[in-house]
């Protein structure tokens, strides 16, 4: 058991072939011989298909998930650095005492088509204006409604790649970091339904 943890890296990647999830984590000193909590709430798992996937792209947050994105071929999510041990020189301390805020680091990924839609992208990043992006997983039903993990975020495009064969169809990879939105009054947004109520 570590008695003081926190995540400070995580990321994910879609694509048609697997959902994939990395991160990093930080805790203090480990401590062993330890009996874990029994009565921890756990959600009912529900594997989502790689095939619920859905990836839109708006020009403003009130617009998010308008319209879709129809031939993106992978599309990746990452924050790392978020947060950092604070050491001190104080013997009474066993492992770090805190954490602090780092500078974090974004990257989004979107692996599309070089068509008509996908190329528009470049238009985007030319300009240097922010876009939309919501990156959408449909899960089963339960009961009247659907399990749901989705991340809206608002981007900046900052790089592009060169063309390359995917599938036998000629592709183009844009890079893009998350910015702060001045009207959302956010940067992103995770909405996550499952049949858990409370932690």
């Amino acid at each position: 058991r570590m008695p003081y943890a926190l995540c400070t890296e995580l990321g994910f990647e879609f694509s048609r072939d697997e959902i994939t999830v990395d991160g990093s984590m930080i805790g203090q000193k480990l401590v062993d011989a330890v009996t874990l909590y029994p009565n921890t709430n756990s959600a009912t798992q529900a594997p989502a298909s790689a095939a619920a996937v859905d990836v839109y792209l708006d020009t403003s947050a009130a617009g998010l998930g308008g319209t879709q994105l129809t031939r993106v071929m992978k599309t990746s999510w990452k924050i790392s650095d978020r947060f950092g041990p604070l050491w001190v020189l104080n013997s009474a301390n066993a492992s770090f005492v805190t954490h602090v805020e780092t500078e974090p680091k974004g990257e989004i990924k979107l692996l599309v088509e070089a068509n008509s839609e996908g190329m528009a992208l470049l238009t985007t990043m030319r300009a240097g204006t922010s876009a939309f992006l919501r990156i959408k997983v449909t899960g089963p039903t339960i009961s009247s409604t659907t399990y749901l993990f989705q991340i809206d975020t608002a981007i900046k495009f900052t790089g592009v790649s060169e063309f390359s064969d995917e599938d036998g169809v000629y592709a183009i990879e844009f890079s893009a970091i998350p910015v702060l939105d001045a009207t959302w009054a956010k940067w992103c947004l995770f909405t996550l339904r499952n049949t858990l109520a409370a932690l």
